[in-house]
């Protein structure tokens, strides 16, 4: 687990679900259980929304469903039917500038909690062992201790956390089904995230959980043709193009520039509404967004 943590394998593909067992809010109005797709190694990581499980060895897409992927510096995203495709440090913090941004930094936030078994705070890269206990740094820089904690049997049951200026303890208990014959079978299948106030276990209250269905590790470092955008824009006319601060359509016959957005600025606001997601629960960033005349066709 440790081990996992520190230097992961080469994910080819894992197929995990995220329940609420409570919503992340009041107002709360999306849905409390959500299945994806990742692929993850250094420099690189993908990940799909899927409606079930046969989907995620399907390449055809429809509106509903959302994609982000990095290779390196070559990153791109899917989101309410739109495309678009950026070289460079796109999606790596929270920022309005591009709405490629939004789609990216959401799914990598996604796929770093499941790299770190659920510790959704910890900030990728950042996490350093002493013995059973780690420090680490959290996506706003605020130092996170946290500890592996034993049965009264000593067999590992959870591991625990707090952040600097959060009175809360975060607990993240794991199942295991020994199945042997699997590469994989160190990692949990079940794990439950709870929250207390008193650093107690015993009385911490459940807020959601992550279920790995299944996971396929490979034993050398997969090429960018298994990140690639082109298997699944096949059938798109025009992809969203972010280079030099200035937005470009392209066609997918000739991946070559054919126009650019008036007065070569970003896209518009005015093209998404964002639903805020929660921090530290982000789901993902949902857009609906509005046609806007200038766009090339």
């Amino acid at each position: 687990m440790k081990q996992f943590l520190d230097n992961p394998p080469n994910i080819e593909s894992m197929v995990f679900e995220r329940v609420y067992v409570q919503p992340p809010s009041q107002d709360w109005s999306g849905a409390l259980n959500y299945l994806f797709k990742i692929k993850y190694q250094r420099n690189a990581y993908f990940l799909r929304t899927l409606q079930s499980h046969e989907e995620a060895e399907v390449k055809s897409i429809s509106k509903e469903t959302m994609m982000a992927s990095r290779f390196e510096t070559n990153c791109w995203s899917f989101a309410n039917g739109l495309f678009e495709h950026a070289v460079g440090d796109y999606g790596n913090n929270f920022t309005l500038e591009d709405p490629i941004n939004i789609t990216l930094h959401a799914c990598k936030r996604i796929v770093s909690e499941v790299m770190h078994l659920g510790m959704t705070h910890v900030k990728p890269d950042t996490l350093k062992w002493n013995e059973d206990s780690f420090e680490a740094l959290s996506w706003d820089d605020r130092i996170i201790v946290g500890e592996i904690t034993f049965n009264t049997q000593l067999n590992f049951e959870s591991i625990k956390y707090h952040l600097e200026d959060d009175p809360k303890t975060y607990f993240h208990t794991y199942r295991f089904q020994n199945k042997s014959s699997e590469k994989g079978r160190f990692l949990p299948t079940h794990i439950e995230i709870s929250t207390s106030t008193n650093n107690n276990l015993s009385s911490a209250i459940v807020t959601r959980s992550l279920r790995i269905i299944n996971i396929k590790i490979s034993e050398k470092r997969l090429d960018y043709d298994h990140y690639s955008l082109r298997k699944y824009a096949k059938d798109e006319k025009d992809i969203l193009i972010y280079t030099n601060k200035a937005l470009f359509a392209m066609t997918h016959e000739e991946f070559n520039t054919v126009g650019n957005v008036e007065n070569n600025k970003p896209i518009s606001a005015t093209w998404f509404t964002l639903l805020l997601f929660v921090i530290p629960t982000i789901l993902a960033g949902i857009f609906i967004r509005k046609p806007n005349k200038n766009t090339p066709q």
